[in-house]
């Protein structure tokens, strides 16, 4: 997803602006969704969770029925990723280097015998 998304997913969105931000993210979930799917890369969570990840979030939140129109509406045409499949499959290295750091950070204590 686009730092625009991801700044969605972990603030929401004020009035006035919680409608059309989230009918593009959840636009960019399905696309990316079925992009990753396509090329049977596996995922979680769902797009719908991080969706309503995003409609909790909002201020105030978003009512279920205004998420479900938005959602629905999101879904009526294929959704395309907002990003290029390139670009994803590097993020996707980028964290999974990241995550092989941090375990190797995290080592145990070697027993005294």
């Amino acid at each position: 997803l686009t730092l625009s998304d991801r700044t969605l997913l972990i603030y929401g969105e004020s009035e006035g602006n919680r409608n059309n931000s989230g009918y593009k993210l959840a636009r960019n979930l399905l696309g990316t969704s079925n992009l990753l799917t396509r090329h049977r890369i596996a995922y979680h969570p769902e797009p719908r969770q991080l969706f309503d990840r995003y409609c909790d979030r909002c201020t105030p939140t978003l009512e279920s029925t205004e998420a479900d129109t938005i959602w629905h509406s999101a879904n009526k045409t294929t959704a395309f990723a907002s990003r290029d499949f390139g670009s994803i499959v590097m993020s996707i290295r980028e964290w999974k280097l990241h995550r092989k750091s941090k375990k190797q950070c995290v080592r145990k204590p070697k027993k005294i015998s």
